[in-house]
């Protein structure tokens, strides 16, 4: 978006918001979006409140008077106008999550105009440096979400059960990218901490999984990204890339990495490195290794690296080649 732009915000997610002012909005334009989300929040969250008292007083007026078969003239209209609050309640937690990311972008964006940037990089430290793609990291649901359906009573009214695994049963209704995403964020912090580029657009709940997963996140705009993400690929014992899909960020920084002298490692989807034999081949020679993004690892999965016999899970692999990079790092350090 243009300087002097304006856009409307009513239907507007914060990620296209973003989008639309180039990665970088103004603190005016966030505080216009937070602005135009809160009315909305407090305009559809009257209306839902109103559409509940009125069903609650529509069902005691049936039940205190005889209305003389008026009864479905009173019930009926209070009832139409209740499931139109529902939607309305809906709108209004949408606008409030929408609020919330453009009110943590706004301090994150004035601090940043103070000097200040959130969660420094500690120097001289070991550290992972791990990168994705902001767009696929929004997809998949969160850890509770995908556990929710496996319940005895949803087995038991016959509901159908997605599976926990990918490729497991018919009925798989739930992204796993997340969850997966997570999951190898752990193992790596088991070893050593890991740090990566803050997401403004991410939900507020995989936020906080974040940070209960003690993952380090470094505030970032987008006028600024490249300077901050050289400064910690220079500095980190090892990079991780994980990558669901390709973007044209993630590319640029490939492409940098594969020409430094750090270490690197791919968790990537058969699309990915398929995708990058092609495109960017150097980066899957130079890689340490290169694994899929989640459960076991056969030799035929593994790109590059020692042969994987007989099939380990992808923890134990993932544990290994670090064990190796934080002695290595050590003995450079030496």
């Amino acid at each position: 978006m243009r300087p002097g732009q304006h856009m409307p915000f009513e239907d507007v997610s914060f990620h296209a918001f973003v989008k639309h002012t180039d990665g970088s909005p103004s603190v005016e334009q966030l505080r216009d979006f937070i602005e135009v989300k809160r009315s909305i929040r407090n305009s559809q969250g009257l209306n839902f409140v109103f559409g509940v008292v009125l069903l609650a007083a529509a069902i005691l007026i049936l039940n205190l008077y005889d209305l003389g078969g008026w009864e479905p003239a009173l019930f009926f209209p209070a009832f139409f106008y209740f499931a139109l609050s529902l939607l309305a309640g809906t709108q209004a937690v949408e606008a409030e999550e929408e609020r919330k990311k453009a009110v943590r972008a706004l301090e994150l964006l004035q601090a940043e105009q103070r000097g200040e940037r959130s969660k420094h990089v500690p120097e001289g430290e070991p550290f992972v440096l791990f990168l994705r793609s902001f767009d696929a990291e929004r997809l998949g649901e969160t850890g509770d979400e995908c556990t929710l359906p496996y319940n005895y009573m949803g087995r038991v009214a016959g509901i159908p059960q997605p599976s926990r695994y990918p490729g497991d049963g018919v009925y798989t209704p739930f992204n796993r990218d997340w969850v997966d995403q997570m999951e190898a964020l752990k193992i790596v912090r088991a070893k050593l901490p890991v740090f990566m580029l803050d997401n403004l657009t991410l939900p507020e709940k995989k936020q906080r999984e974040l940070e209960v997963a003690c993952i380090g996140v470094v505030s970032v705009i987008a006028a600024d990204w490249w300077e901050v993400f050289l400064d910690l690929a220079k500095r980190a014992a090892l990079i991780v890339f994980y990558v669901e899909v390709q973007s044209g960020m993630l590319s640029r920084e490939m492409k940098y990495v594969a020409e430094s002298d750090t270490p690197y490692l791919l968790l990537g989807s058969s699309a990915a490195c398929a995708a990058l034999e092609k495109d960017l081949p150097i980066f899957l020679e130079k890689a340490v290794q290169v694994l899929p993004t989640s459960g076991w690892v056969f030799e035929s999965d593994a790109w590059k690296g020692p042969a994987i016999e007989g099939g380990r899970d992808l923890k134990t692999v993932l544990a290994d080649i670090l064990d190796r990079i934080v002695t290595q790092h050590a003995a450079r350090l030496s």
